[in-house]
């Protein structure tokens, strides 16, 4: 009875393994962003200046696209996407970031974290620029 128990838990487990294994293996039909870039510049601006800048991406893969969400690494930076837009495979879309250089000033460099339902869940991107 003990070595049925076994037999048993290993069955389940070898199942569970293949099955994983099998599962992995299908992410190559998900669904994949590609951004043109990962960093944008907005030049130069003055203290006090809002800029503006966008990413360009295109859904590469062969399941649709969801951006999840865009988070930013401080208040001064505000992305703009549709959140509730699903882009079909072969479909572009865009991320637009607004800069507002209310306390900053000098060389610039911010980061982004989009969060999709793509292969890769998260991509960081990046804008830089000068403040004077």
């Amino acid at each position: 009875n003990k070595n049925n128990n076994m037999k048993y838990y290993l069955f389940i487990l070898l199942y569970y393994l293949f099955a994983c294994n099998n599962s992995s293996n299908s992410i190559s039909g998900a669904a994949k962003i590609y951004f043109n870039k990962d960093t944008a510049s907005f030049g130069t601006i003055k203290k006090g200046d809002t800029a503006f800048v966008g990413f360009a991406f295109v859904n590469s893969g062969k399941l649709p696209l969801k951006i999840l969400d865009v988070s930013a690494s401080c208040g001064c930076t505000k992305p703009r996407y549709d959140s509730a837009k699903i882009y079909k495979p072969g479909e572009d879309g865009i991320i637009e970031i607004g800069y507002y250089s209310k306390v900053d000033t000098g060389n610039i460099l911010k980061n982004l974290v989009v969060k999709t339902n793509s292969e890769t869940m998260l991509k960081v991107l990046y804008i830089r620029g000068f403040v004077q």
